[in-house]
């Protein structure tokens, strides 16, 4: 496993009409270069080494459990340990070791691997009681997530079309309602918010997170906000039909100067959403999909009820 990246990039160009005075040339940016931790790319390689197959495994039991119905997760991206190591940061202190899915968090648009995801799991495959149950390893290049922004490539690409959920379980929710859909999961809404595809993809699908703070669906609208103005097409998918809250305080941290809360609302309302000032539930795709499967069930049980009567 491999971790290294690089950049170069120049300022932007100045136009201008009716000018009389010169103009100093746009400075040129300075290139990239990244700190690569060798201990932390040695710790990396030691778990991901470590891993094997998730078929058959108590990780596999744990995403049945969770309602996932598709195939599982590319065998090169997502992986099982049998042992993973778990130190309580705010203890101070090791709580042993459990089962767990280890996820490769990738560069979104490079590719380059960054770091590794990890869901530590009880022996009969729940979550595990531990303060954390998902976590982030350290990053073998200082700065690179937030950076170059990233993804866990749940399923390859083999079109212009990809679709984006913040975390691993929702996207395997929408794998299950959508066979063959290419889903990567990007962990959290910042991580989401900054997301940019891989070159030949044109269409994105942001299956967004509603949340009664807002973070959700404004997180997917600044996500489709910034793909337009990239040229790409990109649309917003909220697990309701309802009206979505998006916070009227444009000091709450989530607006910019880019991304204005009327881009936003705006945004929302030509995907087909009414924006209201009130928070309401919080839901996401996994939610919709387990609450579907029961209703399905339901049905075929009270199908089969009246046949045997």
């Amino acid at each position: 496993m491999g971790l290294s990246a690089g950049s170069k990039g120049s300022g932007p160009l100045l136009e201008g009409r009716g000018l009389t005075t010169s103009l100093r040339p746009a400075p040129v940016a300075p290139t990239r270069t990244w700190e690569v931790s060798d201990e932390n790319l040695q710790r990396l390689r030691a778990v991901w080494n470590s891993t094997q197959c998730l078929t058959g495994t108590t990780g596999e039991t744990y995403l049945r459990s969770r309602g996932i119905e598709c195939g599982l997760p590319d065998d090169s991206e997502v992986r099982f340990h049998r042992r993973l190591h778990y130190w309580d940061n705010d203890g101070g202190r090791s709580l042993g070791h459990f089962p767990g899915i280890v996820s490769l968090v990738r560069s979104a648009r490079s590719g380059e691997p960054l770091t590794l995801h990890r869901t530590y799991l009880s022996s009969t495959g729940e979550k595990a009681n531990v303060p954390q149950p998902k976590k982030l390893m350290s990053a073998a290049i200082d700065g690179a997530i937030s950076e170059l922004g990233w993804a866990i490539r749940l399923f390859a690409v083999d079109g212009d079309c990809l679709a984006v959920t913040e975390g691993i379980e929702t996207a395997l929710a929408v794998r299950s309602a959508h066979p063959g859909l290419p889903v990567w999961a990007c962990y959290s809404a910042s991580v989401l918010t900054n997301f940019i595809p891989p070159e030949g993809v044109k269409r994105v699908f942001i299956w967004g997170d509603l949340d009664e703070s807002g973070t959700g669906q404004v997180a997917a609208a600044k996500l489709a906000v910034r793909l337009a103005r990239r040229g790409l097409e990109a649309r917003i998918l909220l697990p309701t039909e309802a009206p979505v809250f998006v916070n009227g305080n444009p000091h709450n941290g989530w607006y910019s100067r880019d991304e204005l809360r009327s881009d936003l609302v705006a945004c929302l309302t030509a995907n087909g959403y009414e924006v209201k000032d009130v928070p309401g539930p919080s839901l996401d795709w996994l939610d919709i999909w387990c609450a579907s499967r029961q209703k399905v069930k339901q049905a075929v049980a009270g199908t089969m009820a009246q046949r045997a009567d």
